[in-house]
């Protein structure tokens, strides 16, 4: 058997070549699973998106409960309000029972509130309370203006904004409008409000608000 030929030696830029392809190879690596791990930047915050973000918080509507049965002061505006949805053929209205109570100048009614066809329609859209009662939306917050409090900077990553807002009445709330006006303070009045938006690697989003009625 012949001798077996030793091995050449790997020539200094052989050893130089791989060890630079090893380290592009590693370098890539780490690379891919930065950019498949990185969070996408957050952008700027505009005005346009902050009032987006609030008028998403402030969102909670001025409902109505409406139970089978009832007990209002004559002239309250809970009073005014089921009388208003009877007027406009949401509910058939019937005072069951009557009470007067010492150094009250208006007695108290027991209602009963009954559905009508139209009631049922406009149900659909409303928010079950119960199995025996709705909440129904008389109106929805709607921003006015919102400013950039003093000194608030969103390139820190908090913003603080001033918010002015009032009651804009829902299709129904709209009918009831006349009724309203005064004990409901819809659709006139205007309110405040005051939000923090903060920015997180998620994106911006309300951290607090708080409403002044």
């Amino acid at each position: 058997m012949p001798p077996i030929q030793p091995r050449k030696p790997l020539h200094s830029t052989h050893t130089l070549l791989l060890a630079c392809a090893a380290i592009l190879l590693l370098s890539g690596g780490l690379y891919a699973s930065i950019l498949l791990h990185r969070h996408p930047a957050v952008p700027a915050l505009t005005p346009e998106r902050a009032r987006e973000l609030a008028a998403a918080r402030l969102s909670d509507p001025l409902v109505l409960p409406l139970p089978a049965f009832i007990t209002v002061r004559r002239g309250s505006p809970d009073d005014i309000a089921y009388r208003g949805l009877a007027s406009a053929g949401i509910v058939g209205l019937k005072v069951v029972s009557t009470r007067r109570y010492p150094h009250q100048r208006a007695p108290y009614d027991r209602l009963a509130l009954q559905l009508t066809d139209a009631g049922w329609a406009a149900a659909t859209a409303w928010t079950r309370r119960d199995d025996l009662s709705y909440l129904v939306p008389l109106a929805r917050p709607e921003i006015l203006n919102m400013d950039l409090g003093p000194g608030s900077d969103p390139s820190t990553g908090t913003a603080q904004y001033w918010i002015r807002w009032k009651w804009q009445p829902t299709e129904l709330g709209a009918r009831l409008v006349p009724s309203l006006y005064g004990a409901w303070r819809i659709p006139d009045s205007t309110f405040g409000a005051h939000a923090t938006l903060t920015r997180t690697p998620g994106g911006w989003g309300v951290s607090s608000l708080t409403i002044e009625r």
